[in-house]
């Protein structure tokens, strides 16, 4: 039998399948008339239905680039996550970093003032801008309560405690003359002081804290000589020495201090395709000014809308480079196989008319493109293709069997549509139904690909039936247009290649479910994850940014939010997530409840009995002059005592010389007084050290108070991102709850499935409608994978559903699914053995897969039920040839993702190009194998049949006995001519 000649064989009717009906022929018949008879006019309303179509997505089509939209906003926990960007917009606020650490062997005082020169002069720069809103960069010093003091570390609010220690002298003295025998007394002028340790930093030594405080006494005996100074508005030269300079900054920086941050609030743009574009553009320009007029400066702009915007961007240039080259391999590939350049080309124009009708049926029937269905064109280039190759093949096959002549040549496409009509339009349908089913899933991401794509390949398929022969019919109808395929040096495959496999059925097929075995084995074992992080663009500065700030500056981008409805509910909230093993601290209002309370209000209660707080009078004091000179006097003795033949640390030496120079100048200030001008000079002295003292007392009884902290402790920009303010009366406020990971546990991330799973278990405890960053991650995921599963089987059941229709077979059917079966357990189980899972990204294959792969599959078991006599079975005329290119254009479609830098985009190409690969490779081997195996089994029951009925002629019908072999041969003639007859 592997002798039969490969050559076209009448079709019986049981063989041919339902569709290779009447109607089928007909309808054959009529469409090749028409396109042979109408190109001209078929091509022009073509071109004007593209035109319109184009024109329709240029001034209608949108882009949706908000993750939040490709979620369903029916679900629950995503009307929640919604509720929150919507009530706490600052939520979305823009950040530029800017790194303090500068060159390795540069002064780190020095990066340090560089830095915060460059925020200062970037946030000017960015206040100017139009397109901005609102910037927070800090708020001054001053603006903060002394009571927020205890957001310190705790070592950090111990020392600030201890500094304390040094406003005692002017809240237990009633008087400057009682402050300044107090200094004197607590210094201990009147004991020599030694030489100093060796140690490079004196101010370590206890000279260097003598030579602190001696700088203090000279500060305020230079304060009484200013407040004796005749200048009525000067300010009160004692409130320096209470309260910090008021233009000192509290900068916005990361916990560990290494980044600043300026948070920009955008005012986006209405009514444009991206609202984002021109703030962000606004923001990167004044960085680029702002580095030249402060260099050496290392700064960052990150941001969710700014990772967004670029990951779009990204993504759609990555979408046009792959749509590119797709479209030059598929050319490449096409030109090889059918030797000729004419073919390639018009089934590439109307693979691109088909592709132009898409837009504008996506713009009529979703109204916008995303982040995921914008890949719909490279998928179209590599599926649409699919139908010219087959109609070609078809075509090369039957086309020198008829003679040369646009009348001959509508035969040959009434031929190739009887053929391979059936195929296709099965094809097309099964495909188009994988990816409808996508459309059951809330992922409306993938759901709108779905839609975009199922009707595309319906509209490519018209395309190719219509647009793409009658470019043959005008072009390309004769013989001197096809090389006869005899005459090539080059073949995509030849029926030779796969005939060892028809000649050894049992030993291919158990080869390949070997295969299929450990591929079951191997992908039994596969995860999924939901690390973000290794689906986003590389080389991209924000994302690199918002990495690089969870690293170095111990800040995490991921966390949950908890929206609680009063200031009380925050603080039993906070004080629950804190005591969970998963989560390390707790931000966004819990900046009111600070790390460490316990402590820190212990060391308040110790101030408070060291240090008590009398306040002062209800009216200045009258200020003597006298003892104030006789002070002043006794304190130069002093100094004079103190530092003779002794040889003083340089530091302290200068501090003390500067005591020197501030008692010189305030006892002139006070001897100079003239009787008129002496009253008005200690009245002013008096009132400015009583202010002093009242203010102080003010700082150090808000410092040491116990109670909680409130709203009014800190500057209103430095919560107004935590408090929804919508509601004025019943304000909700949100904390931001951050993961704590496992020590030595391997989990490096917050996403990781082995962490993310207890950390939303252990803070739902506290909050079961907690919301925010983790949980939305976590949510999206359980649907994604769970929707993609349901889609998956649906797509299963639609298409084996479709494919039983067509012929009317369950085991053709089953056999229809079988290469693309394959192809997917080994899918997965090369994924496991390369350390690959499936993500977010990559799990639309479910679906996907079987719609595109059981198309070869549906033309090898068409091609076997009408030739099922020729080896090999399913492969022959043509089919084998279309099967392969086919599979080697989907291939090279979706393998031009591998060049994208959105790795989701790339993940994604990689895995179907596998999958159509090992699709293919099932296509060659194990079903051919199949129908092998299935033939010689038809075969030997046939025979089986026949012996049963041939033992049944031999047998006598009345007594059951064999005939005797002594019966006349003229009634066995008779009897013979009879059953002929």
């Amino acid at each position: 039998p592997f002798t039969e000649p490969i050559t076209p064989r009448p079709t019986s009717p049981a063989s041919a399948t339902p569709m290779s009906s009447r109607f089928s022929i007909l309808a054959s018949a009529w469409l090749a008339r028409l396109v042979c008879r109408r190109p001209i006019a078929l091509l022009l309303i073509a071109a004007l239905i593209g035109a319109a179509a184009v024109t329709l997505a240029v001034t209608r089509l949108g882009f949706q680039p908000d993750r939040n939209d490709l979620l369903s906003r029916d679900l629950e926990w995503n009307q929640r996550i919604i509720d929150w960007w919507a009530s706490f917009p600052h939520m979305s606020d823009m950040v530029v970093a800017v790194d303090t650490r500068g060159e390795p062997d540069a002064d780190p005082a020095e990066s340090r003032a560089r830095a915060e020169t460059f925020v200062r002069a970037l946030a000017a720069r960015l206040t100017s801008k139009d397109v901005i809103a609102h910037v927070d960069w800090g708020a001054p010093e001053s603006s903060f309560s002394p009571k927020a003091a205890r957001l310190q570390p705790l070592d950090e609010f111990r020392a600030t405690l201890q500094r304390t220690a040094q406003a005692a002298p002017l809240l237990e003295n009633q008087t400057p003359t009682g402050v300044l025998e107090d200094l004197v007394q607590r210094l201990g002028l009147q004991r020599p002081t030694s030489p100093p340790p060796a140690d490079d930093d004196p101010d370590a030594s206890p000279d260097g804290t003598l030579a602190a405080g001696v700088a203090e006494l000279a500060r305020f005996i230079r304060a009484i000589g200013d407040a004796l100074a005749d200048d009525p508005g000067a300010p009160n030269p004692f409130l320096a020495l209470v309260e910090p300079p008021g233009d000192r900054w509290n900068y916005l920086a990361s916990p560990n201090g290494r980044f600043l941050f300026l948070r920009i609030t955008p005012r986006n743009t209405e009514g444009v395709l991206d609202a984002t574009a021109a703030p962000i553009a606004g923001v990167r320009a004044a960085i680029d000014a702002t580095r030249a007029e402060v260099p050496g400066v290392d700064a960052g702009f990150t941001g969710i809308d700014v990772v967004e915007s670029d990951e779009t961007e990204v993504a759609t240039i990555d979408s046009a480079v792959s749509s590119v080259l797709a479209a030059g391999l598929i050319i490449a590939l096409l030109i090889t196989a059918f030797h000729g350049w004419r073919k390639p080309l018009f089934a590439m124009l109307a693979l691109l008319v088909g592709i132009a009708w898409t837009f504008g049926y996506l713009t009529l029937a979703v109204g916008h493109l995303q982040i995921l269905s914008v890949v719909f064109v490279v998928i179209l280039l590599g599926l649409g293709i699919d139908f010219a190759i087959h109609l070609s093949t078809t075509i090369e096959e039957v086309r020198h069997q008829h003679p040369d002549g646009r009348e001959p040549f509508q035969r040959v496409l009434s031929e190739a549509f009887r053929i391979t009509g059936p195929g296709m339009v099965t094809g097309a349908v099964t495909t188009a139904a994988a990816f409808a089913a996508t459309t059951f899933t809330p992922f409306r991401g993938v759901a709108e690909l779905g839609i975009i794509a199922a009707g595309g390949i319906l509209l490519c398929m018209v395309s190719m039936f219509t647009l793409y022969p009658a470019m043959l019919a005008l072009f390309h109808h004769s013989h001197r247009h096809i090389r006869p395929l005899a005459q090539r040096t080059i073949h995509v495959f030849e029926p030779r290649w796969v005939l060892p496999i028809t000649r050894h059925p049992r030993v291919a097929a158990a080869i390949v479910l070997a295969l299929v075995a450990l591929g079951v084995v191997l992908g039994s074992r596969i995860s999924f994850s939901e690390d973000l992080l290794a689906l986003q663009p590389r080389g991209v500065a924000s994302v690199e940014w918002q990495q690089r700030i969870a690293e170095e500056g111990d800040l995490s981008i991921w966390y949950a939010v908890s929206i609680c409805d009063s200031i009380d509910e925050a603080d039993a909230r906070r004080d629950a997530f804190v005591a969970l093993p998963t989560v390390s601290h707790v931000g966004g209002i819990g900046l009111l409840f600070p790390e460490n309370l316990d402590e820190k209000l212990a060391l308040i209660r110790a101030e408070r009995k060291r240090l008590p707080l009398h306040p002062p009078g209800p009216t200045p004091p009258e200020i003597d002059p006298q003892p104030l000179l006789t002070q002043l006097d006794t304190m130069r003795s002093l100094l004079a005592s103190s530092t003779a033949n002794v040889d003083l640390p340089e530091p302290l030496a200068r501090e003390l010389d500067a005591l020197d120079a501030a008692i010189d100048d305030t006892r002139a200030s006070l001897a100079n007084l003239t009787p008129d001008a002496a009253p008005d000079a200690l009245r002013r002295l008096g009132a400015d050290f009583h202010h002093a003292r009242e203010r102080l007392f003010e700082s150090l009884s808000a410092l040491l108070d116990p109670e909680p902290l409130t709203l009014a402790n800190l500057p209103p920009d430095t919560l107004a991102p935590f408090i929804d303010t919508a509601s004025p009366r019943a304000p909700r406020y949100a904390l931001e709850v951050y993961p704590r990971l496992p020590g030595d546990s391997g989990v490096l991330s917050p996403l990781d499935p082995r962490f993310l799973a207890s950390f939303m278990s252990d803070v739902q405890s506290v909050d079961p409608n907690v919301t925010g960053v983790l949980p939305q991650i976590f949510f999206s995921n359980e649907v994604i994978r769970t929707s993609f599963v349901r889609s998956g089987i649906i797509a299963v059941a639609i298409v084996f559903a479709i494919v039983l229709f067509v012929f009317r077979s369950v085991v053709d059917a089953a056999l229809c699914l079988l290469p693309v079966v394959v192809g997917f357990v080994l899918t997965f189980g090369v994924m496991v053995a390369l350390g690959m899972s499936v993500n977010p990204a990559n799990i639309i294959v479910l679906p996907l897969l079987f719609g595109i792969g059981v198309d070869s599959g549906v033309h090898i078991i068409h091609r076997f039920r009408l030739n099922p006599r020729e080896r090999p079975l399913g492969l022959t005329h043509g089919t084998g040839k279309g099967v392969t290119l086919t599979g080697l254009t989907t291939m090279a479609g979706f393998g031009a993702m591998l060049v994208a830098r959105h790795r989701g985009i790339q993940g994604l190409g990689l895995v179907l190009t596998m999958g159509i690969a090992f699709t293919l490779l099932a296509c060659w081997t194990l079903l051919p194998a199949v129908l092998e195996l299935r033939r010689r089994a038809h075969a030997e029951n046939a025979v089986a049949r026949r012996a049963a009925r041939q033992a049944t002629r031999d047998t006598d019908p009345e007594s059951g006995a064999p005939r005797s072999r002594g019966t006349p041969r003229r009634e066995q003639g008779v009897s013979a001519s009879h059953r002929t007859g």
